[in-house]
């Protein structure tokens, strides 16, 4: 009963649709021909050479058809029950997918094609293991056991295949191939869903200020910090960088498969908005609290959008803090160099020597001087005798010599005193100056 449907058919696909190419079209028909005579002839494996290749050439329902009765005819005459059941899971998936063809009931004798695929399904179906393969990547294409056997065709495709297991491949571009092992039941219908992974890319972000607000692609903008990495698929991605007190940056990137690119973008102040307070400390676990933020480890900068006078505090674990205030001016960068005192800290013995032997020599050349009035005024001078005169000279010496050298002592250790900062205070150096290139 399937050789008559088949020539019935084959006499009704004489035409080829226009919607083929004209040089595509033509060929095409030359093969639909060669294989209506292959057919009429009993040549089914001629008949399913030239169908296959009139398929390729110009899609038809019809052509789909002719393509699944030529398998169908084949697996009936196959003397090798391995080929008949490859020929009939052909042939069940040539007329499945020519009934899921928008133009399978098209023309006169569509619906009765329609009738004999649908006959054909019901006979082939109990012998036949079947599995629909779906997946949401589009372009994805499915291979059964084998890349180099070729594809089955895109996804969703009905696959028909021995009653055993198999590895289903589906490959798409830019993703890396999915594999599944799935038992094929004879009689049965299933159905499974295989998304390959995709092939990413990876941008990582390395960005001064540490922190920045970044949008991907057009999307919101989101507080991230520097270092940040981020998995993209292929293609050409935009990075926008915003923060305050900055200028806006935006920086565009070509990103290929399994890529690792670096944005290492610095970001320029924005002169009509900012300022900078930079602050140096002698003490690498200083934290300085400028204004309204929070407080921050000293050596380094900040960008601050508070401008005029501010107060700032800088502070150190055992030593005396600093507290003052600082003038903060758009476009210009603002040094604090703060020396630490220590608590409780005396100034060198050398300066205190200084001063109370300056001092006590001092003293003691005020005394000797008086005691040379004294001997002077008592001697009756200038009656006195030449031992009294002797005595009088000796005091005037020593009181010379002791008050120039205390005298020098003290004025040394007093310059010293006021030229010499105190230990136990804490000192700062403040400097203005323009904006230097970021």
């Amino acid at each position: 009963m399937r050789r008559p449907s088949l020539a019935l058919v084959l006499c009704a696909l004489a035409a080829i649709p226009t919607a083929a190419r004209a040089d595509d079209a033509s060929e095409a028909r030359l093969h639909f021909e060669l294989g209506t005579r292959d057919a009429q002839a009993g040549r089914y494996a001629s008949a399913l050479e030239h169908f296959a290749a009139a398929y390729r050439l110009a899609p038809t329902a019809r052509t789909l058809f002719n393509l699944a009765q030529a398998h169908d005819a084949l697996a009936d005459e196959s003397r090798e029950p391995r080929d008949a059941g490859q020929h009939r899971d052909r042939a069940f998936e040539h007329f499945t997918a020519f009934l899921a063809h928008p133009e399978h009931d098209q023309g006169p004798q569509g619906p009765a094609l329609t009738a004999l695929a649908t006959q054909a399904l019901a006979r082939l179906s109990p012998q036949v293991a079947r599995v629909l393969v779906r997946s949401s990547v589009p372009g994805a294409t499915v291979f059964v056991d084998r890349v180099d056997l070729g594809s089955y065709g895109a996804l969703p495709r009905l696959i028909a295949s021995t009653p055993t297991e198999h590895t289903l491949i589906v490959r798409a571009p830019g993703h890396r191939d999915a594999e599944v092992r799935c038992t094929f039941q004879q009689g049965r219908s299933q159905e499974i869903t295989v998304d390959p992974t995709p092939l990413l890319g990876t941008v990582e972000l390395r960005v001064e200020p540490a922190r920045a607000l970044v949008s991907v692609d057009g999307g919101p903008f989101v507080l991230r910090d520097s270092g940040w990495t981020l998995s993209l698929p292929p293609g050409v991605h935009r990075f926008a960088l915003r923060s305050n007190g900055y200028v806006d940056a935006t920086r565009e990137l070509e990103l290929r498969a399994e890529q690792r690119l670096v944005i290492d973008q610095r970001l320029a102040l924005d002169p009509t908005r900012a300022a900078v307070l930079t602050v140096r400390s002698d003490r690498r676990d200083a934290v300085a609290r400028a204004g309204r933020d929070d407080p921050r480890p000293a050596n380094t900068s900040r960008v601050l959008l508070e401008l005029g006078s501010i107060p700032l505090e800088v502070t150190a674990r055992g030593r005396v803090p600093w507290r003052g205030v600082v003038m903060l001016r758009a476009g210009r960068e603002t040094l604090v160099r703060v020396t630490h005192g220590v608590p409780g800290a005396i100034r060198p013995a050398w300066q205190w020597g200084l001063l109370f032997g300056g001092g006590a020599a001092t003293l003691g050349g005020v005394v000797l001087g008086s005691a040379a009035l004294a001997d002077r005024a008592s001697f009756q001078y200038p009656n006195a005798s030449a031992a009294q005169l002797s005595r009088i000279n000796a005091l005037n010496v020593a009181t010379d010599v002791a008050l120039a050298v205390g005298l020098t002592a003290l004025t040394s250790g007093v310059i010293a005193w006021l030229l010499t900062a105190d230990p136990s205070q804490s000192r700062v150096v403040i400097v203005e100056e323009g904006l230097r290139e970021r």
